[in-house]
């Protein structure tokens, strides 16, 4: 529950394992779910899709700063899967840009690549 609420950028993760302490995000505002909601309808039904499908489905939520929750859910994908390998492959292939140099920043947003 607890990497789940980091994800959705209410919590900040410090250090690793059992050592890991956890602190309210005060530099941004989590959106509510409930905005969520009714801010964007969901482009993917958790359907499988090629990879091309995907990457146009998280290109089209990037065209500004967005965070890896967000993209989950507006798409209807486990972020962990989209983090361990779809973000990663898009963003070595120039698709996506990183907020931050630091890939596992824990304000981590991410761009499409093109609009700053």
């Amino acid at each position: 529950m607890l990497k789940e609420l980091c994800t959705e950028g209410y919590l900040v993760s410090n250090g690793r394992g059992r050592g890991t302490t956890y602190q309210l995000n005060t530099e941004e505002k989590p959106t509510s779910s409930e905005e969520n909601l009714t801010s964007s309808e969901e482009i993917g039904k958790r359907k499988k899709c090629r990879k091309e499908e995907l990457f146009d489905m998280i290109m089209e939520c990037a065209s500004d700063w967005i965070s890896l929750g967000d993209i989950a859910r507006k798409i209807g994908r486990n972020p962990q899967y989209l983090k361990s390998s779809v973000i990663n492959m898009m963003v070595r292939e120039g698709l996506l840009l990183r907020k931050f140099p630091i890939p596992n920043h824990p304000a981590q947003k991410y761009k499409r690549a093109g609009r700053e």
